[in-house]
Parts: C-alpha cells; structure tokens; sequence
C-alpha cells in the first residue's frame, strides 16, 4: 500500500468546549462543516488540504486502552495540566522548548524492535523540518525514547537565550508513554503542512497511529526506508 497523503488527523477528547476553544483561540485553526454524525465533535482545516478531527464519545478517554497521538506544537498545549504532561512526556513550555533554523537532519532509531520502528534503517534523514530541543521532561523512566536527532547549538543565533550545554546534545524526536492502559505517540516532528508531505514523516507517522490505536502495527516500511 503506498501512503499519498495525511488527509486528517483524529482525537478523542473529553471536553469539547475547552479543545475547541483551544484549536480556534490558541492554534487559530478554522472550524470547518462537520456531517451529522451521532456523536458529538469538531472538524478544523489546516492548511488547504488536512484537518482534524476532535471526537468525543462516552469512553474518549484512553487510561483503559485507547490511544493518543501528539506531534510537534501539540506538546506546547495544556501548561500546567499535569495528565496532559504525563501523556505527552515531554513538553514545550515558557524557556523550555527551542529550535534553530529548520534545516536536514539525521534521525538516529535508539529502540530498532519497537513495533514502530521495526524494519526503518538507521539513520533516517529528515527534510528541513524543525528540530525540537531542550523541553520540559517528565521523570525519566516514564517516557520510551524511539529515535533522537542531534541540535548542533552552532545553528543558534545570539537571540536565543536557553540553557545549551556543550557544542550539542541528542534531543528525543519520537518517543511513547503510557496513560493507564492507554498508549501514546508523541512525534516532534510535522512543523508545517509541507513537512507534513515528506515521505518520511508520513512513513513514520502512520505507522504510529496504527500502534496508538491497536498496539500493534501491519503497515509496511516503504522499501526506500527499509534496512
């Protein structure tokens, strides 16, 4: 099966007013035409041709199993929401969270056998995406690192204030908690709907959604990323 695009982009939530205010106030999204659907719920546009959905349902909530997936600015949401810091494991907060300049990287695969990323070659290069660095972490132990890319502080001009320590260091680009029972992806990766695009984002992304929702993951590695 080839991959063509990301059209959108599902979320349970337990609180629509508050997501919604969030997607409209906060990420100034469009709310779009939802169909009548007989559950309660929310469609967003971003750019010209993805979305996401908010859905909420009696059992949205996935400390029994479901799952969740959050990329890139997503970890910026919710300052001081402690579940939320727990489910995403590490966060973009007030001088925690910086990037330089979106440029290529190397993405280093740290756990080769986890359902995710079984099969990928190491290392993977990302296209002129942000790279994310220096956030918030929450106790180690409690999030499963998947692949790391290294911020070279040299691409940092003057303006940037935060803490950097030494000529660089290896910042975590995906990895997973759990919540309960529930199972999350965390990807910091997908600045802009053009690094949305890039075979490899997409390659990555889908196979963890899939592990997000079953626990497991069928989709095949494309073969131009496979060892």
């Amino acid at each position: 099966m080839k991959i063509e695009a990301i059209h959108h982009v599902s979320l349970g939530v337990t609180d629509l007013e508050r997501s919604r205010q969030f997607y409209t106030e906060i990420l100034r999204l469009e709310e779009i035409e939802r169909p009548p659907f007989n559950f309660p719920g929310a469609w967003f546009s971003v750019g010209a041709s993805q979305q996401v959905h908010l859905i909420v349902h009696p059992n949205s909530t996935f400390r029994n199993g479901k799952g969740l997936v959050l990329y890139h600015l997503s970890l910026g949401a919710f300052d001081g929401w402690t579940d939320y810091e727990k489910m995403s494991g590490g966060n973009w907060r007030p001088n925690q969270g910086h990037h330089s300049p979106q440029h290529d990287f190397a993405l280093d695969i740290k756990d080769p056998d986890h359902p995710i990323m079984k099969g990928f070659k190491t290392t993977l290069i990302i296209k002129n995406d942000e790279l994310f660095a220096n956030l918030r972490w929450q106790a180690e132990g409690s999030y499963h690192v998947l692949a790391t890319a290294y911020d070279d502080h040299s691409r940092y001009g003057a303006q940037d204030k935060q803490t950097k320590v030494g000529a660089g260091t290896d910042e975590p680009i995906l990895w997973t908690t759990e919540f309960g029972k529930g199972r999350v992806f965390n990807i910091a990766l997908g600045h802009g709907p053009e690094d949305t695009e890039n075979p490899e984002f997409k390659a990555i992304f889908m196979r963890g959604v899939e592990w997000a929702t079953t626990g497991k993951v069928t989709l095949p590695v494309p073969p131009e990323f496979a060892k």
